[in-house]
């Protein structure tokens, strides 16, 4: 994977979390570092792999406290 990028949202459209390679993993907090309340979130990807090939996709995450 050449270039990633990954975004977590909330229901409201509001970024929690954004990372850039495919290792990073979203630990639950909001971008100022306090605990997300438990619920579902979702997220966004794409990327382009080192043959050029370019993907993207979407779908939830069900944060349980």
């Amino acid at each position: 994977i050449v270039e990633f990028e990954c975004v977590v949202s909330d229901r409201w459209g509001k970024e929690m979390f954004v990372f850039d390679s495919i290792t990073d993993a979203w630990d639950g907090q909001t971008k100022n570092g306090k605990d997300a309340t438990a619920g579902v979130y979702f997220y966004t990807y794409k990327g382009v792999a080192s043959n050029g090939t370019v993907f993207e996709g979407q779908g939830t995450i069900h944060l349980i406290r």
